[in-house]
């Protein structure tokens, strides 16, 4: 992230969540998909894909949350 105010960090959207709240909610969402039941007419390949996608995603909105609650690169009136 390039140009972040603190106060950006702080913003929620028209569902009241900040940035941070949002990866996180993103990521409990795809940590239930990954357990949620596949229906039978899956064939195991796909079922198996599917979970792979899920697992390198959640990798993902991992490394993003980790990102964002360390994030201290804000621009200020200096850097400006």
């Amino acid at each position: 992230m390039t140009a972040v105010t603190p106060a950006f960090m702080e913003l929620e959207n028209d569902f009241g969540l900040t940035p941070l709240s949002l990866v996180s909610e993103k990521l409990d969402m795809l940590k239930e998909r990954l357990v949620q039941d596949v229906p039978e007419s899956y064939s195991p390949d796909i079922v198996e894909e599917m979970r792979q996608k899920a697992s390198e995603k959640i990798s993902k909105m991992k490394q993003i949350l980790g990102y964002l609650k360390e994030f201290d690169n804000y621009i200020d009136v200096d850097k400006w």
